[in-house]
């Protein structure tokens, strides 16, 4: 695979490449780790061709991995970890009148999966199920916990109905993935 990358300022930029295992949590945390510490880790399966880059003004230039899965019989589902790309200096510095200044600094977290074919099983639970209000509306927020082996991309919708049983407009959540997670 490939990322592209482009300086659209001027001045050079140096952009640095690093791999982190990630991991989430059914409330939307995400936690990265630099060394693989989940059970579900494809970190040590790619590789960066370089972890360093310096872009010219105005240049875009091509950074590729390779991915290596083991020949392992007993792999099965879906195993994921992220390619970080973080610039090296800060993007935005702002100091104030009493000396101190805080510096910006914008890293992405690019996301590889790899599913082994059609192996694995997914395990969607509605938890943490609440109603809340805010700014004078009311919501309804559900957790979607995946104990399975597959990141999934569920559909989830509402059905509300009034009084008299009549349906009311249904509300479409955000359609995101969901790999597996923890309660913890």
């Amino acid at each position: 695979g490939y990322i592209e990358l482009n300086n659209s300022t001027v001045g050079e930029q140096v952009v640095a490449f690093y791999q982190n295992d990630m991991k989430t949590s059914f409330s939307g945390e995400t936690f990265y780790a630099d060394t693989v510490n989940y059970e579900r880790s494809n970190l040590s399966w790619i590789k960066l061709s370089t972890l360093n880059i310096t872009l010219a003004d105005e240049e875009t230039r091509i950074v590729e991995f390779e991915i290596t899965v083991p020949d392992d019989a007993d792999l099965y589902g879906s195993y994921w970890s992220v390619i970080m790309v973080e610039p090296r200096d800060p993007i935005h510095i702002q100091e104030d009148d009493r000396g101190f200044s805080i510096q910006s600094k914008i890293r992405y977290a690019i996301q590889i999966v790899c599913n082994i074919g059609e192996t694995g099983s997914t395990n969607l639970q509605f938890i943490d199920i609440k109603q809340s209000n805010r700014e004078g509306n009311r919501f309804l927020e559900v957790g979607v916990q995946n104990t399975g082996d597959v990141i999934v991309k569920p559909v989830l919708s509402l059905e509300l109905f009034d009084a008299l049983g009549n349906t009311v407009p249904i509300k479409r959540a955000e359609n995101k993935r969901v790999r597996r997670t923890s309660r913890n």
